[in-house]
């Protein structure tokens, strides 16, 4: 079963908090995170993806070693049977677990300009785009848009792969790459969900299975903060167990 787990972050300055946790992330992400106007988000997504990680695997937060694939994207090098892809967008950070390859993707519903849609669509998504009411075109865009970018995430190809060349089928909530495309994931159909979490957002989920959970795991910062601190090396080193980090 596919788990989506959800966190608003309201606030943009680093505090003291903040500033705590920190440390307890990858040495290459804190600079990053200091000098990034999203340093927050960035942050937060960390410790959301560590959190769960930690409370499936029954590992302790210095335990996880994550490297990244060829195009960029995170897995967990220590158990590669743990499968998780994170977006951010805005206030929200949302993240997906499962046992099998996934892909999400959140983004904020704003304007966007004719030409990036003619990137992102097919020519017949581009032409059911310009019949839908004018009120209504970046709903129906940024639906698309984030199924596309869900399944390009799952699949790990990045930036280089034309998204243009991901066709959707809406009356069954799949995707595959259009059969004239040579690659290796050619033949094989994904199938997508997507989430309502806020009304100026579009969330997408995919994966090879239809294994979506049915309903979101909210966290609060304050919450979320408590319930990795289960997980750091001080837990082990007082003699803790991490069967208090269960959530009530």
């Amino acid at each position: 079963m596919i788990q989506i787990h959800v966190l608003k972050i309201e606030e943009t300055k680093l505090n003291e908090i903040d500033e705590t946790l920190i440390p307890l992330i990858d040495p290459t992400k804190r600079n990053r995170i200091r000098r990034s106007k999203n340093g927050k988000i960035i942050l937060w997504a960390d410790i959301l993806v560590r959190t769960i990680i930690c409370e499936q695997t029954g590992m302790y937060n210095h335990q996880l070693i994550f490297s990244t694939g060829k195009y960029g994207k995170p897995f967990l090098a220590n158990d590669r049977n743990v499968h998780f892809n994170v977006s951010h967008s805005g206030e929200w950070i949302v993240a997906a677990f499962s046992d099998e390859p996934v892909g999400i993707d959140i983004e904020k519903i704003e304007p966007i300009e004719e030409v990036v849609v003619q990137n992102v669509l097919r020519d017949e998504e581009f032409n059911r785009f310009q019949i839908v009411s004018p009120e209504s075109r970046e709903q129906f865009f940024y639906h698309l848009w984030t199924v596309k970018e869900s399944f390009i995430k799952l699949i790990g190809k990045g930036l280089s792969f034309p998204i243009e060349k991901c066709s959707i089928d809406e009356s069954r909530s799949t995707i595959r790459i259009e059969p004239n495309f040579k690659t290796s994931n050619r033949d094989a159909m994904y199938f997508y969900k997507q989430y309502f979490i806020d009304p100026d957002y579009q969330l997408s989920v995919c994966s090879r299975k239809k294994e979506f959970s049915s309903t979101i795991q909210q966290w609060m910062p304050n919450k979320l903060f408590h319930h990795f601190t289960c997980y750091v090396n001080e837990s082990i080193e007082s003699g803790g167990s991490n069967d208090r980090c269960v959530q009530n």
